[in-house]
């Protein structure tokens, strides 16, 4: 049973507006993805972060989701995994938004919220 902790605005404040556009399109639960598309779209922010963080600490630059996969070398393009990427460095998401939907996601998982 999905719970309110699932949900992709429990976590985001109105202002995110990457978060927003990705909930207009695909839902408040992203109840369209599988659970295979959610850990996609985990797996892309995940490493997207890590990749910053690390660029952040050593020379202080920050790296923006559209320039990480343009650069990645492998991108599993997993269909609506990847058009929800798309969708979220089209709208600039920020660290903090990632870091929101990332909770949701993980959430939604454990609570079996995705398409079977």
């Amino acid at each position: 049973m999905a719970t309110k902790h699932s949900s992709i605005s429990y976590y985001s404040s109105s202002n995110q507006s990457a978060l927003q556009a990705l909930i207009e399109e695909y839902g408040d639960r992203l109840e369209i993805l599988t659970a295979s598309e959610k850990f996609a779209v985990l797996l892309q922010l995940s490493d997207w972060q890590y990749s910053d963080t690390i660029s952040q600490e050593q020379d202080g630059d920050e790296i923006l989701l559209q320039e990480h996969i343009e650069e990645a070398i492998s991108i599993p393009n997993h269909g609506d995994a990847w058009s929800a990427i798309e969708l979220l460095a089209q709208h600039g998401v920020t660290a903090d938004e990632a870091i929101d939907l990332m909770n949701a996601l993980i959430q939604q998982l454990k609570e079996g919220v995705y398409l079977q």
